[in-house]
């Protein structure tokens, strides 16, 4: 059941502070409260929608990057994925970043879900598919990747990527968020 009306922050004026488009937005709002307080300065940022793939091949296994991420500074374990274009599906969006980054297309895609990234300020929102029978794709493989990071294609059993998350071997949250729904979505027996 949803909470009443009356827990909802209303917005009285949004001023936006940064614009760098395509990438990234910032808004000062004044709100106010339930509790009729008003707050002038809370900060929004948007950054777009996005798309993450987590790509299993036909034995099971977790396809991810190895890559370095210049925002966190270090190589570590990444799923393919991004910004989804102006009016594009989040599931075509998905497919074209799987072919793109890693090249490798999966029969079916499963939304895992949507989700935001902050719930505080906004961010974006994420949609996480699980990509079945994932194969290399011959049309991908000539294509010109447009990445900015170095990256490799690796491999990993369920067992590999648990301990990857407990080995902090992944670079971002998100995609520990993403290879764990995949790990719940594929042991759960009610689907088979």
């Amino acid at each position: 059941m949803p909470p009443p009306k009356d827990h909802f922050w209303e917005t009285l004026k949004r001023e936006q502070v940064y614009d760098g488009s395509p990438f990234l937005k910032v808004e000062l709002h004044t709100v106010k409260l339930p509790d009729g307080r008003i707050i002038d300065d809370y900060h929004h940022i948007t950054s777009g929608t996005y798309a993450n793939v987590i790509p299993v091949a036909p034995d099971g296994r977790f396809y991810v990057l190895n890559q370095y991420r210049y925002g966190a500074d270090r190589i570590g374990y990444a799923l393919p994925g991004g910004r989804i274009e102006e009016g594009e599906d989040p599931a075509g969006g998905a497919m074209r970043e799987l072919k793109e980054e890693m090249g490798l297309v999966s029969e079916s895609l499963e939304l895992l879900g949507k989700y935001n990234v902050s719930c505080s300020y906004g961010l974006s929102d994420n949609f996480y598919f699980l990509g079945l029978n994932t194969v290399p794709d011959q049309e991908a493989a000539l294509m010109e990747s447009d990445d900015l990071e170095w990256s490799e294609t690796l491999s990993l059993s369920q067992d590999e990527a648990r301990n990857a998350i407990r080995d902090n071997r992944f670079v971002s949250l998100s995609h520990v968020a993403g290879v764990s729904m995949a790990m719940l979505y594929l042991s759960d027996s009610s689907r088979t």
